[in-house]
């Protein structure tokens, strides 16, 4: 039991980090090496933020970072990456850590999906009251926003997590909770926080 640990990155270092982003914001440019350093930056700030909080934004600044020396504008993702990061840095919450003995409850959820876009979820409070249920049906214009591909069961299967934190968010507010995903590849990408594809990245990182 006892009180978490708690990581946190200091104001100075934060502000340090937004001024940086300003800069390129401010200029429209970001050089190959300036995103290399901003990106070992945020990457240290994001070890004191809960789960995956920035990584697919982090995985833009690394991008440019590798990329064939050309020109140092900022392109659409780039920028909307730079965006994100500067509201993380402003408003991300401490990383908590728990003692594994915390008392904290714990939850366990299982989801699933269908191809044709029906994602539902179960939550078991670990006591003896009845599992919570919730389904949904995703948005046709949502699924036009998807890259095309042979099927989207990934995309619909890693939306599953989501929908139940969505729908339960004060049963599941606090607790310890354990997701279930039939779907490795919806699992690796959850975990990964981010993805080459730049719409299963976003799907990452709204959970987180």
């Amino acid at each position: 039991g006892g009180d978490p640990l708690v990581l946190r990155t200091k104001d100075e270092r934060r502000a340090k980090i937004v001024a940086r982003i300003d800069e390129a914001l401010r200029t429209d440019q970001l050089s190959p090496a300036d995103a290399g350093s901003l990106a070992g930056t945020c990457t240290f700030m994001s070890t004191t933020t809960f789960g995956k909080v920035g990584r697919k934004d982090i995985k833009r600044l690394h991008q440019r970072q590798h990329s064939a020396r050309g020109s140092d504008k900022l392109n659409p993702l780039l920028r909307r990456a730079l965006l994100s990061l500067r509201r993380i840095v402003q408003v991300a919450k401490p990383r908590c850590v728990y003692d594994i003995g915390s008392g904290r409850p714990r939850r366990v959820v299982y989801s699933d999906a269908q191809g044709a876009g029906g994602v539902g979820a179960v939550v078991f409070r670990g006591d003896d009251s009845a599992p919570l249920f919730c389904r949904w049906r995703v948005p046709a214009r949502w699924i036009r926003q998807l890259r095309a591909r042979k099927n989207q069961v990934e995309a619909f299967e890693a939306l599953g997590p989501g929908l139940a934190l969505a729908t339960f968010p004060d049963i599941l507010r606090d607790s310890d909770v354990l997701f279930f995903i039939d779907n490795t590849a919806a699992q690796s990408l959850l975990s990964g926080g981010a993805a080459e594809d730049e719409d299963l990245g976003e799907i990452s990182a709204a959970f987180w």
